[in-house]
């Protein structure tokens, strides 16, 4: 199992022993490991002291990473790997970071700091496996537990109720109840973690393979970073369209888009400003009108004030807002139109997130999925085609405008626009001359 460990990870291991240090592999790396994963980077614990290490690998690439908490990254054979020298940390006031590090601490204090026991494990080559905790039980079990008590490990950094949630979606496992108590109990705790970390666990929550069902079970403790999720449980749509309630529909909607952070967060929240957005007709069938403007503003509020970039805003604003746009009769035309407003990589996310909608509803009274591939076909063969659908594939452009006589201004990309409905709608070909004549034609209406 530890066989494919590759050679710049051993040579690291060896230079600390051959200087007559201890030192393992630790951590996440061990974890993949032992699930017949490939880990993305390679952490080794030793108790060499800061210096120590320093003078193990004269000769050798150094950051000092955080030295004064014992860390150390050194580059071997161009890839770089955290060493960390075995410590106790001090209180955590902040509940986030330790307010002082003793460092010199035996491997069983530097394993038990650790917040999970799947994490909590480390490997050498010549003695193996070192699992103090019972991490190795608790990954074959699929089963998140903290090391110690589950209260300590989470007032001293909030952040691990949000990993908590994250390691459960991506190991499809299951958080034992001393620890759930906690997680549920504590989870105002995560007011006190910035932004930028929460949208980060929260990333890799929902591109796990269980992220549906963890939303569903946890959804007052995600409330606390995503503000209107908690009042989704249980909430009845009370529509014939709808056979869940709006949670679990979110849920299924969510595991029904690819594992990819845009399509995940577009799933959701697409549906967040039902509740605000009810009325009832007098058959007792409530109605949601206006809650795609309500959901895309409630959206872009949650994204920003998690500090998601702004790209990531948009993109999933965009696909929350045209998420429920009736595709029953769209034309290759309105389909091209389409594809060059949202650009083709949204427009595919967007056709992906109304498939996985429409599987989470009552699809006895409503199947659009024929619909949906029937546009998929239709775009690919416009791609295929290189039929135009945005500005920069018609054969002229603004400078050729103003060269026949149109003054430079907002008017040039007004012409530029309409040229392209009357290409998208084959009223005038896609050739240089025919959009010349056209604009000529423009210009004498106006």
């Amino acid at each position: 199992m530890f066989s494919k460990v590759p050679q710049y990870a051993l040579r690291a291991i060896e230079i600390l022993q051959g200087h007559g240090f201890q030192a393992h592999l630790v951590g996440g790396c061990v974890r993949d490991i032992l699930m017949g994963r490939e880990p993305q980077d390679y952490d080794i614990n030793t108790n060499a002291m800061p210096q120590q290490m320093q003078r193990a690998f004269e000769g050798y690439r150094q950051v000092e990473t955080g030295i004064k908490h014992g860390t150390l990254s050194v580059w071997i054979e161009n890839h770089q790997i955290e060493i960390t020298t075995y410590r106790r940390d001090g209180k955590y006031s902040d509940g986030r970071h330790p307010d002082s590090v003793e460092l010199g601490a035996e491997l069983r204090d530097d394993l038990a700091r650790r917040d999970f026991t799947i994490n909590a494990m480390c490997w050498t080559p010549q003695g193996g496996l070192v699992d103090m905790f019972g991490g190795q039980e608790d990954l074959i079990n699929k089963t998140i537990r903290c090391v110690g008590d589950p209260e300590e490990r989470f007032r001293e950094d909030a952040l691990r109720i949000l990993r908590a949630l994250r390691f459960a979606s991506v190991l499809d496992a299951q958080i034992e109840p001393h620890t759930d108590a906690a997680v549920r109990s504590m989870a105002e705790l995560l007011n006190r973690v910035s932004a930028e970390r929460c949208a980060v666990e929260l990333t890799k929550l929902l591109c796990g393979s269980a992220a549906g069902r963890v939303v569903q079970a946890y959804p007052a403790v995600l409330d606390t970073i995503l503000p209107g999720l908690g009042q989704m449980r249980g909430y009845n749509q009370d529509n014939p369209h709808h056979c869940y309630t709006l949670l679990e529909h979110t849920a299924r909607v969510v595991d029904a888009v690819p594992p990819q952070p845009v399509e995940r967060l577009a799933a959701l929240l697409h549906d967040m400003g039902k509740p605000a957005c009810r009325t009832m007709d007098q058959a007792g069938i409530a109605h949601y009108r206006g809650h795609v403007d309500v959901s895309a503003e409630m959206a872009r509020q949650i994204l920003e004030g998690l500090r998601f970039d702004g790209a990531t805003v948009e993109a999933v604003v965009q696909l929350v807002k045209h998420h429920d746009v009736n595709v029953d009769d769209i034309s290759e035309a309105g389909i091209r139109r389409m594809m060059g407003r949202l650009g083709v990589e949204t427009f595919d996310m967007l056709l992906s997130l109304k498939k996985a909608d429409n599987l989470a509803q009552n699809r006895a009274l409503s199947d659009r999925i024929p619909n949906l591939e029937r546009i998929c076909s239709i775009e690919q063969q416009i791609l295929e085609k290189q039929s135009p659908y945005k500005l920069s594939q018609l054969e002229i452009n603004g400078d050729d405008l103003i060269d026949i006589g149109y003054k430079p201004g907002p008017a040039v990309g007004n012409v530029l626009r309409e040229l392209l409905d009357m290409v998208v709608e084959d009223r005038i070909s896609n050739s240089r001359e025919a959009l010349l004549a056209a604009a000529k034609e423009l210009m004498k209406d106006n």
